[in-house]
């Protein structure tokens, strides 16, 4: 493939989804350890970077700092120095997050620098390769490395703390949905271990069956468009009457407990 073919890939797979909703590139996201060989450009490093910037963070401070490599011996040091993990060797760019705590230490001390700074670099990544999402790329979220070993590859100063490596570039592979814990397994309401076993999960799961219901129906109605109205709007007056039985149902519930 030529320079020029690679930079027209790149540019179609750069917008591959122009508007995907922020839930849908939740939803999406996966680790990716296997990339394509086209380039990253870096005024699409660039926007992937303005978006973490736009994180909260603590007094607005905003102790994070951004290295993009994508020189490929950069790169091969870079994966040594996360102990051996190779496979970083294909993405094209990697973006090293780090923080300058200073100014956390002088403003809130001990919990500043040691906490604050931390929690404001993790909402930055989360906007980072949420954001990525949106242009068809593809990240994983690196947090195993020896610290002094990359800040003497990247000539990162004393007094910044190297806080992730962020491997970005276009999938060569679609990895399947890890295992995640019910929502009622991690939500509790009002205190620890209060709520409603498995509510919401159970009405998410309804909309996400109902949800598939219709996508169903339509694949397998031919019929012209008046059929296929007919039908989606009596599945959705169907839809609204069970919605609110549920959601009566768990007023009640919570009544009582």
């Amino acid at each position: 493939m030529t320079k020029n073919e690679e930079k027209e890939e790149s540019a179609v797979e750069r917008d591959a989804y122009p508007e995907l909703d922020v839930l849908d590139a939740i939803y999406r996201r996966r680790s990716v350890r296997k990339y394509k060989s086209i380039p990253i450009d870096i005024d699409l490093a660039a926007r992937l970077v303005d978006a973490a910037i736009r994180a909260p963070s603590a007094g607005n401070l905003q102790s994070w700092k951004f290295v993009y490599v994508s020189d490929r011996e950069t790169r091969h040091k870079i994966s040594e120095a996360c102990f051996d993990q190779h496979w970083m060797n294909t993405a094209p760019a990697h973006i090293v997050v780090c923080s300058d705590p200073s100014k956390l230490a002088k403003f809130y001390g001990v919990r500043g620098e040691l906490k604050y700074s931390i929690q404001e670099c993790a909402a930055a990544i989360e906007n980072l390769i949420l954001a990525a999402e949106k242009y068809g790329l593809g990240t994983c979220w690196v947090g195993a490395f020896d610290e002094n070993k990359l800040k003497s590859v990247l000539g990162i100063p004393d007094g910044v703390n190297v806080e992730a490596v962020i491997t970005v570039g276009y999938p060569d592979e679609k990895p399947s949905e890890p295992h995640k814990y019910k929502l009622h397994e991690k939500f509790y309401i009002e205190s620890w271990g209060a709520g409603l076993r498995d509510a919401l999960s159970a009405m998410r799961e309804y909309a996400w069956s109902f949800e598939n219901k219709i996508k169903k129906k339509r694949a397998e109605l031919k019929e012209d468009n008046s059929v296929k109205r007919a039908f989606l709007q009596d599945k959705i007056a169907e839809g609204l009457e069970k919605g609110k039985g549920f959601l009566g149902r768990v007023k009640q519930k919570i009544k009582k407990e």
